[in-house]
C-alpha cells in the first residue's frame, strides 16, 4: 500500500510558491557569478548572446515604426543599408507590450519576473500533465520534483531568450489539449502559436495536437462526426490570423510569401563566407558552435578569450575527397582567420571573401557526390549524439570545470548525472510510449510531441547546440518519471506478495 501524501496536487498555491522560491533561487545564484553577462541593457536579466536580437527590432518599431534589426556587418563591409529581419516577433511581443507602458530597463526586469513566475507554474502544471497521462498521484510528486530541482531549464529563465517561455507556453499547451474542450483548445492554440512565432520550428506542433484532436474524437464518438473541424478550427484560427498577418506583412516588405523566417541565420550571415563554412560543416556533421571547446569549427576560427578551456576541434580524415584534404583545411583556416583579422584590409577581405565561399561550396559538393551516406544520413547521426552526448552543465558555471571548488564540482557532477538519467531514460522511454500509444492516445500524444521537438534539430535541422533540447526536457522528465515510478510501484508489489 502507498500512504496518501498529506499534501495534495490540489493545493496549488503551495506548490507554485515552492516552484517559485527554487526558481528564484536558482537565478539569484546564477546572477551571482554571471553578472558579466549584463553586456547591453541595464537590468537584472542576463542579455548576452542572441538578446539584441529580440529587442533592438521592436525598440526600432517603437522609435521609426517598422521592426527590423541593423544586419550584423559580417563581412567587415559597414555597408549596413537598411533594417532587415529574421527573427519572428514571438519573443519581442512581450517586450513590445510592456516597453509601451514602462521605461527599458523596468521592462525587462519585468520580462523576467514574467518568465519566473511562468516557469514556476510551469513546474506544477507538468506534474498535473503526468496524473492526467498515467492515472496515479504518485507520479506528480515524482515529476515534480525532478523538474524543480533541474536546471537545464531554469538557467534560462533569467535570460533574454527563447528558450523559458517557450518551454512554459508547450509545458501549458500540452495540459491544455489534454484537458479537452473547444475553450481549452482555444487557449492551446495561442499557446502554441506563440511558441512558433518564437521558435518556427515547433509549427509542425500544431499537426500534431490536430491529430490528436482527430483521434481522441473518434475513439470517444466511435465514429467520425463533422463537429471536430470545429475543434480543429478553433485550435488553428490564433496561429492562422497571427501568421496571415506577419505573411501580408513580409510579402508588403520583400514581395515574398514567407509565412515564417525568411533565413534561419543573422542577416548578413548568407551573403558571406560563414553560410558556406556552416553548409561544409554540416555535410559531415561537424558542429557550428563556435565558442564551445573542442567543436569542430574551432578548427578554423580562433576562440574568444573568455573561453576558459582553449580546446581546438579536429576534422575527421574519413571526410577527405578528391577535391580537398588536411593541407586544403589548413589553407582555408588561414584564410578564414585572416578575415576575422583587424590588421587585414576591407578591399583584401571582400577578395578573400569570395574565395572562401567558392572553394567551401566545393567542398561541400564534393562531399555530397562522393560521400553521399555521410552527407545525407551519416551525418545527421553525428548531430543525434553530439545534441545528446554532453554534460548537461555547460551553462552551470561560469568558469571552467578545473576552476571549481569542491562543492561546486560535487555539484556539477550530480547535475551530469541527473541530465544523464534524464536524457537517456527520457528518450527510452518516449520510444516505448510511441509503441505503446497505439492502445492510448495520450501516451501517444504525449511521445509525439517529445520526439519530434527534440530529434527535429539534429536530425532534420542538423543543430546541436544543448539550448535547442530546453524545450523537450520536460516532457523527457515526464517519461523519466514514468519510468522510474513504474519501478519503485512494482518493487513494492513485489514485497507486498514476499509477505
Amino acid at each position: 500500500m502507498i500512504r496518501k501524501a498529506s499534501l495534495s496536487p490540489s493545493k496549488y498555491l503551495i506548490w507554485i510558491g515552492i516552484a517559485l522560491l527554487v526558481k528564484t533561487a536558482f537565478f539569484l545564484l546564477k546572477a551571482d557569478v554571471a553578472s558579466d553577462l549584463n553586456k547591453y541593457y541595464k537590468s537584472i536579466a542576463f542579455d548576452g548572446g542572441d538578446a539584441t536580437s529580440y529587442i533592438e527590432p521592436m525598440e526600432h518599431l517603437i522609435r521609426n515604426g517598422e521592426y527590423g534589426i541593423a544586419p550584423y556587418d559580417y563581412q567587415n563591409t559597414l555597408m549596413i543599408s537598411k533594417f532587415d529581419d529574421f527573427r519572428m516577433p514571438g519573443y519581442g511581443a512581450l517586450y513590445f507590450i510592456l516597453r509601451l507602458v514602462f521605461e527599458q530597463s523596468t521592462a525587462l526586469n519585468t520580462m523576467i519576473i514574467i518568465q519566473l513566475l511562468c516557469s514556476a507554474i510551469s513546474v506544477y502544471v507538468l506534474g498535473l500533465i503526468a496524473v492526467k497521462l498515467f492515472g496515479n498521484e504518485i507520479f506528480f510528486y515524482v515529476t515534480y520534483f525532478i523538474y524543480l530541482i533541474s536546471t537545464y531549464v531554469s538557467i534560462f529563465d533569467g535570460s533574454l531568450m527563447t528558450e523559458s517561455l517557450c518551454t512554459s507556453s508547450i509545458i501549458f499547451s500540452i495540459y491544455l489539449m489534454l484537458k479537452g474542450g473547444n475553450k481549452n483548445y482555444l487557449f492551446a492554440g495561442i499557446l502554441t502559436g506563440w511558441a512558433t512565432f518564437m521558435r518556427p520550428v515547433f509549427l509542425p506542433l500544431l499537426f500534431i495536437y490536430v491529430l490528436y484532436i482527430f483521434i481522441r474524437h473518434i475513439q470517444r464518438e466511435g465514429k467520425f462526426k463533422p463537429a471536430v473541424f470545429a475543434s480543429v478550427f478553433i485550435l488553428c484560427v490564433p496561429f492562422l490570423i497571427a501568421d496571415g498577418c506577419w505573411t501580408y506583412r513580409n510579402y508588403k516588405k520583400y514581395n515574398r510569401i514567407i509565412p515564417l523566417t525568411k533565413s534561419l541565420n543573422y542577416t548578413g550571415i548568407d551573403d558571406s563566407y560563414h553560410a558556406a563554412l556552416f553548409a561544409f560543416m554540416n555535410s559531415f556533421g561537424g558542429s557550428n558552435v563556435h565558442w564551445q571547446p573542442g567543436s569542430e569549427i574551432t578548427f578554423f576560427k580562433e576562440l574568444s578569450n573568455e573561453v576558459k578551456v582553449r580546446k581546438y576541434g579536429e576534422i575527421p580524415a574519413y571526410i577527405y575527397t578528391k577535391k580537398f584534404n588536411y593541407d586544403s583545411l589548413v589553407n582555408i583556416r588561414n584564410l578564414v582567420r585572416q578575415m576575422e583579422s583587424d590588421t587585414v584590409s576591407l578591399e583584401k577581405k571582400k577578395v578573400i571573401d569570395k574565395i572562401l565561399i567558392s572553394k567551401l561550396n566545393a567542398y561541400t559538393l564534393s562531399v555530397q557526390e562522393e560521400k553521399p551516406f555521410l552527407f545525407y544520413i551519416g551525418s545527421r547521426f553525428v548531430y543525434l549524439k553530439t545534441f545528446f552526448l554532453h554534460s548537461g552543465t555547460g551553462n552551470l558555471f561560469r568558469k571552467a570545470s578545473f576552476e571549481l571548488n569542491k562543492a561546486e564540482l560535487m555539484i556539477k557532477v550530480f547535475y551530469s548525472l541527473l541530465y544523464v538519467l534524464v536524457a537517456f531514460t527520457g528518450f527510452f522511454t518516449l520510444v516505448f510510449l510511441f509503441f505503446k500509444g497505439f492502445r492510448d492516445t495520450n501516451l501517444l500524444f504525449i511521445s509525439c510531441c517529445g520526439l519530434y521537438s527534440s530529434l527535429v534539430f539534429p536530425l532534420v535541422m542538423k543543430m546541436d547546440e544543448f539550448r535547442y533540447f530546453v524545450p523537450s526536457y520536460p516532457i523527457f522528465v515526464l517519461a523519466t518519471a514514468f519510468t522510474l515510478t513504474g519501478i519503485y510501484l512494482k518493487f513494492l508489489q513485489r514485497r507486498v506478495v514476499q509477505r
